[in-house]
């Protein structure tokens, strides 16, 4: 079992759209910072869970993507805009 890590979950029309873990900086090394940013109509929600141990197929992948919309409450993982 690994530790919860925040989450950065980013959400357009119901949809969540994009994911990062938030990787604390560590170590001498100096930290470099990536991080999502929202769009226009896009809301950026931060949540704590633990991440996967692999996702090398698309079946752990939506997985992923299902237990992060469950965590939201959000109905809509993929789909068009419109």
């Amino acid at each position: 079992m690994t530790a919860t890590q925040k989450l950065l979950v980013i959400v357009e029309q119901g949809r969540i759209v994009g994911t990062q873990f938030v990787t604390p900086p560590g170590g001498a090394l100096p930290a470099v910072s990536v991080t999502l940013q929202r769009g226009p109509g896009q809301d950026v929600h931060e949540i704590d869970m633990e991440p996967p141990t692999a996702m090398r197929t698309l079946e752990q992948i939506h997985q992923f993507h299902e237990a992060v919309a469950k965590k939201l409450g959000v109905e809509k993982l993929y789909g068009r805009k419109g």
